[in-house]
């Protein structure tokens, strides 16, 4: 992750075109994370 974020902001300084892109990827791959997290969440309210 750490080096996904170095590339991007490497991108944002030399080529704005990809950087967009790359910025939608970050979040897009925050709003996963998220998801993941409430699917987490409502597994373990099921089991209890």
């Amino acid at each position: 992750m750490c080096f996904y974020v170095l590339v991007c902001l490497y991108y944002i300084k030399f080529k704005p075109i990809i950087a967009q892109t790359c910025h939608c990827l970050l979040r897009l791959f925050r709003f996963a994370l998220i998801l993941i997290n409430i699917i987490k969440e409502k597994k373990c309210i099921n089991k209890y």
